[in-house]
């Protein structure tokens, strides 16, 4: 597709333009038509209802309580995103109000996927730690006390690590 960014006000506009492709699957649908959109009107989320449209070719933008929108398209966005970022390097971002949106370039990149993965690897290290320390090892016999000690030292390694990985600046920093 190659619509002009001036031509196209809203995604409702994009979506009118966009030609489907019924030879792809649902998720490379979505796929494609996020990374087209991300292109002619980057950072624009799109409605679920407007995604679930192009991605089983509907004629009709479905209701939000249509199984189209609830079941289906959640049940396909993983594979999206995952031939979103083989293919064209870019992933989705989810907003539970405004709908999807393909990442626009490196910087959004990290603003918005990099910087929620880091939070969750810090979350789940913080949550291992709360639980390891409960444990008693001698309270421990063979290879579940050698496994308790393996993983350890592996968690220090790890907690050690994270507290050397720079944090990224926070809000809309240039770099």
């Amino acid at each position: 597709m190659t619509a002009s960014r001036a031509k196209l006000l809203n995604p409702k506009d994009f979506v009118t333009k966009y030609k489907i492709d019924h030879d792809l699957s649902p998720s490379e649908r979505l796929a494609d038509f996020l990374y087209q959109a991300s292109i002619s009107l980057p950072y624009r989320f799109f409605d679920k209802r407007l995604c679930a449209k192009v991605a089983f070719g509907l004629t009709k933008t479905p209701p939000e309580t249509a199984d189209y929108v609830k079941t289906k398209l959640p049940g396909i966005r993983y594979s999206a995103e995952k031939k979103l970022r083989d293919r064209y390097k870019k992933e989705i971002f989810t907003d539970r109000v405004e709908g999807f949106r393909a990442t626009v370039d490196d910087a959004d990149l990290v603003k918005t996927k990099h910087r929620a993965k880091r939070k969750r690897v810090d979350s789940a290290v913080k949550s291992l730690n709360q639980t390891d320390n409960l444990v008693d090892p001698s309270k421990l016999k063979g290879s579940l006390k050698n496994e308790l000690q393996r993983s350890r030292r592996a968690l220090t390694s790890i907690t050690q690590s994270l507290g050397n990985l720079p944090q990224l600046p926070p809000g809309d920093a240039d770099q």
